[in-house]
């Protein structure tokens, strides 16, 4: 139909506009809203990114039962998150404006803080080609759209379950145990390397474990280095250095070479009593009554054992 078929009132009456429910909601409304309602509550937390706001509250609905959920709708925002909070995991989009999730993948993964936390990729994009291109960028898991609720689900708690496997085997031995390539990245395994042979010399030195001493000689932050081990062994720095000294301990004892007061003093102990306490708490019985490890495993990124070498 022409002009024609109109009359001057009706080509100049003002076009009414249809608004969705979400268009109407401003994203600042929405993340003080999620502000308030976000509490620690112990849960695993993940963070979602994506500038589709339909999918992310879809997201929210399939993951808030599971888990503590953080939102937010472009990669920076996200990355800003990711160094603040340092969430469990992150499933992102990966076509966005400006900075893409393959950017952000990359961001994450070259930054020593924070390249232990898992990403996941979502996206449109299903052809093989695009799936290399985003493991190629550090992704941990790539998902294509449109993608099944109950493999999602399966996805992120695999991930999660992953890193609580990392965390057993770092606290497992006395030298940095063998973790298939995808698992731990370059970063954290050249600092973990680092880690174990400084305290390796501490104990040969019979120096105390400094941990502003450590953090400086890896160049890291006393914050960032707290943080990074707590994330990756699940323990402070000292508390973790005091399990390494539980399995020297535990390794000596299987040589049988020593006496238990002579090994208390080796891994820097001068009140026996105080040894034997951490001992039972770490292994579960006195140093006198312990009898060896058996079953330590390492694991590739497809969650199949492997021996991992202890001593």
């Amino acid at each position: 139909m022409g002009d024609d078929a109109y009359s001057e009132n009706e080509k100049n009456r003002e076009e009414d506009t249809m608004v969705s429910a979400d268009d109407k909601r401003s994203q600042s409304e929405y993340l003080v809203r999620e502000e308030r309602e976000s509490a620690e509550d112990g849960r695993p937390k993940v963070l979602v990114i994506d500038d589709d706001y339909e999918l992310v509250h879809f997201l929210k609905s399939i993951l808030a039962p599971h888990y503590q959920v953080v939102c937010r709708f472009n990669a920076m925002s996200g990355y800003q998150v990711i160094e603040r909070e340092q969430p469990d995991l992150v499933l992102s989009d990966v076509m966005m404006m400006e900075v893409d999730g393959l950017q952000l993948c990359r961001m994450v993964k070259e930054n020593l803080s924070i390249c232990h936390i898992p990403i996941i990729l979502l996206t449109a994009k299903s052809t093989v080609d695009d799936q290399i291109r985003g493991l190629q960028a550090g992704a941990d898991a790539y998902i294509p759209k449109p993608f099944n609720k109950e493999y999602l689900l399966a996805m992120i708690r695999t991930q999660l379950e992953n890193r609580q496997r990392v965390r057993r085997l770092f606290n497992s031995g006395t030298v940095p145990p063998k973790i298939g390539d995808g698992v731990l990245s370059s970063l954290d395994k050249e600092l973990m390397d680092k880690v174990y042979a400084l305290m390796e010399s501490s104990l040969e030195d019979g120096l105390e474990f400094n941990v502003d001493d450590i953090a400086e000689r890896i160049n890291m932050s006393r914050t960032r280095f707290y943080a990074k081990i707590k994330a990756l062994t699940g323990q402070t720095p000292n508390d973790f250095f005091n399990v390494f000294r539980m399995n020297k301990a535990a390794e000596m004892i299987e040589e049988g070479k020593y006496k238990i007061s002579a090994i208390a003093n080796m891994v820097g102990f001068n009140s026996p009593s105080h040894f034997a306490a951490l001992f039972k708490k770490h292994f579960g019985v006195l140093p006198n009554q312990y009898h060896g490890r058996t079953g330590e495993q390492g694991f590739s990124p497809d969650g199949s054992s492997s021996p991992v070498q202890s001593k």
